[in-house]
């Protein structure tokens, strides 16, 4: 999609990526990869949903997930002091990494 053009860009046209998925548009800002809480989790098995908790759930969460870390250049900067690995899958085949152009202005 490409937006209308403004006076300030002098006639300059901007693409603008559409998000054709759930959650639409919002789910490739940032192209984050978000887990719900635990206690967000065990609230759907309060709410009726029997073996949908944090516990039965998680096992999926880390089937999905490759989890790459932070690359060695990355670690100046203390990255992988923020993860526990033990909630983290490898081998899945959604890759989860932190940005390569994460630097110590991102950390301050």
């Amino acid at each position: 999609m490409t937006r209308i053009s403004r006076k300030a860009l002098k006639g300059l046209r901007v693409p603008q990526k559409c998000g054709k998925m759930l959650g639409g548009s919002s789910g490739i800002n940032f192209m984050q990869l978000t887990f719900a809480s635990r206690a967000d989790v065990d609230d759907w098995e309060v709410l009726g949903n029997t073996g949908w908790n944090y516990d039965s759930m998680a096992p999926y969460y880390k089937k999905f997930e490759n989890f790459q870390g932070a690359r060695p250049e990355q670690e100046s900067v203390g990255l992988n002091s923020f993860i526990n690995e033990d909630v983290h899958g490898h081998g899945g085949p959604i890759n989860a990494s932190f940005s390569p152009n994460y630097t110590a202005i991102q950390a301050a």
